[in-house]
């Protein structure tokens, strides 16, 4: 088995002042200081060939998982639990 890893240090939980500096939305799921608390990360599947990241999307969205594909990496939150009127389970950067 192959363990994923944070893409970096700044797509876990952030402070309103460091999602502000990393260019994060204001309603980023990544900020611990809301509602819910921080419920996203940021995952590199750079290294990871195209069956592998197509398998992590796939589990991710049958689990109830947003996701959001980048070129970089794949963003996963929890915001459908919390917010399930939200419609976008699956987005494009």
């Amino acid at each position: 088995q192959r363990q994923m890893c944070i893409r970096d240090s700044s797509s876990g939980c952030r402070c309103l002042e460091h999602n502000e500096d990393s260019g994060g939305s204001d309603g980023s799921y990544h900020i611990y200081e809301n509602d819910v608390g921080t419920c996203a990360v940021d995952v590199s599947l750079a290294k990871w060939d195209s069956v592998k990241r197509a398998r992590i999307i796939e589990v991710a969205l049958m689990l109830g998982w947003r996701v959001g594909v980048h070129d970089a990496f794949v963003h996963l939150d929890r915001s459908p639990v919390y917010y399930p009127e939200e419609e976008k389970k699956l987005f494009l950067y």
